[in-house]
């Protein structure tokens, strides 16, 4: 083996050994330098504003079906409850729809396998409340 492929080989057995619970967390910056709480909070300010739009857009056939099978089932408002409770928030179960359901379990999942990022998301969130609150 050459120099090169030895330490490539190397670094590959590091990187197998390494688990999330014991590598630093990677910085919150994106390839520009803006911080990633900064760059959430510019964003929630230009939806907000209206010059963003507030939807997203996701394609996932067997999403849909679970969505529509939940909802055919009866069990969106039960399940957005269930979810509410997760994330520790109140959630209006009176009129439940599937983009609330694909909302919260996109919200769940995010706080549970990304726990820094979905700090910084609330972090930037209660900086652009502040930011648009009035001092009168």
């Amino acid at each position: 083996m050459t120099n090169d492929e030895e330490a490539a080989e190397e670094l590959l057995q590091e990187s197998k050994q390494k688990h999330r619970t014991n590598t630093e967390a990677a910085p919150s910056q994106d390839n520009e330098g803006q911080n990633r709480t900064e760059a959430i909070k510019s964003a929630l300010l230009a939806i907000e504003a209206g010059d963003s739009p507030e939807n997203i857009n996701v394609r996932d056939a067997r999403l849909k079906a679970l969505l529509v099978g939940l909802e055919e089932a009866g069990e969106l408002p039960e399940i957005a409850g269930t979810l509410g409770e997760v994330l520790d928030t109140d959630t209006d179960t009176s009129d439940v729809t599937q983009s609330d359901v694909a909302r919260l379990l996109m919200r769940v999942g995010l706080q549970e396998t990304l726990p820094e990022v979905y700090e910084d998301a609330t972090k930037a969130r209660r900086q652009a409340v502040l930011e648009q609150t009035d001092d009168f």
